[in-house]
């Protein structure tokens, strides 16, 4: 580094002008900052401070720091994380710090990794819809009373191992309907057709005057004369076949005539 230091002054009230003298320094360093003076014939200049006129400088940025969210979910706001750098302040008039840049950095962020961490985001359910209007009318005997039903309906989630199918809880809910409705005036309910009865006969006579019969029935319950406007019972015939005859000898026929006109003979007969 070459310096060269002007000192203008009156070199003597006789001459009153004005002397330059030139003071060169090479190599400048801290170690040669002071003040120096020039001496020649005419005397010895007044003193000039030397100094060294350093701008400032800036220093490396640190880590950024912690982010204010760990996580984010899809429509929420980023986080914020921030870095500083320090500033050497300028020296002899340099250029300051404030022209340097800034000495602090913000950014987004969710979660410190430099990448946006999205939050579990578990499955859940909406809301329930409103109770389906109940049936009103009459009931048949025997028939279950109207019941009534809501919905809700399950939003997926994200990161997160509770999914619609493992989240607790039915998307359809059920209940009576109240008050049950009464029961309609002429309705009946009739149960199951019994099993047949055993037959009365194991076959029918010859003549068929007799002839086997076997019934079932049904229970009715409810109005009492809409049920007798229904049958409740059956019967029909069975075992129809006739029944097996024992074998019987049937009348003699009448006795041949004898074998022999005299002496002893024979005569025979069949049936």
């Amino acid at each position: 580094m070459i310096l060269e230091v002007y000192v203008a002054e009156n070199a003597s009230n006789k001459f009153s002008k004005y002397v330059i003298s030139t003071l060169r320094i090479e190599d400048m360093d801290s170690a040669k900052i002071g003040e120096y003076t020039c001496s020649n014939n005419v005397g010895t200049s007044s003193g000039v401070e030397v100094s060294i006129k350093a701008d400032s400088h800036l220093g490396p940025w640190t880590e950024w720091g912690t982010c204010s969210k760990s996580c984010v979910s899809h429509y929420e706001r980023l986080g914020t994380q921030s870095r500083k750098r320090s500033c050497r302040p300028a020296a002899n008039g340099g250029l300051s710090c404030k022209y340097q840049g800034s000495l602090t950095e913000t950014r987004s962020c969710a979660g410190d990794d430099g990448l946006v961490m999205y939050c579990p985001d578990p499955a859940s359910w909406s809301l329930w819809t409103h109770w389906d209007n109940c049936d009103h009318t009459c009931l048949r005997v025997g028939q279950e009373g109207p019941k009534q039903t809501r919905r809700r309906l399950c939003r997926e989630g994200e990161n997160s191992p509770i999914t619609c199918e493992t989240l607790p809880g039915q998307a359809v809910e059920e209940r009576d309907c109240l008050p049950t409705p009464k029961i309609c005036p002429l309705s009946v309910k009739f149960g199951d057709w019994s099993v047949w009865s055993a037959c009365s006969q194991d076959c029918v006579t010859k003549d068929f005057s007799i002839v086997g019969g076997q019934f079932r029935n049904r229970t009715c319950e409810g109005n009492t004369e809409t049920c007798q406007s229904f049958q409740t019972s059956q019967v029909r015939s069975c075992n129809v076949h006739r029944c097996p005859e024992h074998g019987s000898w049937q009348q003699w026929l009448s006795w041949t005539t004898c074998s022999q006109a005299c002496g002893k003979g024979r005569r025979r007969r069949r049936r």
